[in-house]
């Protein structure tokens, strides 16, 4: 891509970014970030426009030491992505990264909130899961199933 058609795919994305009402920071050269305050932890989705698509990655968390912790989390994670329609979870270096890939001829500014709502929503679901698994406490999310397999049950088991 030469200069030219990157400073064009950059207005472009600008633009596109600003007509949906988001208020973002350039994250680098052909690069925005669109920054959110979740329930869990604050988030930041990178956005580019590269050949026609548009991209967004969100850094979702380092990755544990070669082990137990990470085996489990990568089964965790190809098991996510096997139920995940658009968005993936991306190994890139040392960290895990939530991505996805859009057609800009197919985006306006409703179907971008929209979008973004989706990845947005996708961290915050899988967040919790993913941390605990990396804590290594999966004591919390047993305790959280027997508590709702009482609730369902009515408390019986």
């Amino acid at each position: 891509m030469d200069k030219e058609e990157a400073r064009q795919n950059r207005r472009a994305l600008k633009s596109l970014l600003d007509s949906a009402g988001y208020h973002t920071r350039r994250a680098g050269e052909y690069s925005y970030e669109i920054a959110f305050g979740g329930k869990y932890r604050h988030w930041e989705i990178q956005t580019h426009l590269h050949n026609g698509w548009l991209g967004f990655r969100v850094y979702f968390m380092d990755l544990p030491q070669p082990g137990a912790l990470r085996s489990k989390l990568f089964e965790r994670v190809a098991e996510l992505n096997d139920d995940l329609t658009v968005l993936k979870f991306v190994k890139s270096g040392d960290i895990l990264a939530l991505d996805m890939q859009y057609r800009k001829e197919h985006i306006d500014a409703e179907v971008l909130r929209n979008v973004v709502g989706m990845v947005y929503a996708a961290c915050e679901e899988h967040y919790p899961q993913l941390f605990r698994i990396v804590a290594g406490d999966e004591t919390l999310s047993s305790l959280e199933s027997a508590f709702q397999r009482r609730a369902i049950t009515g408390g019986s088991q």
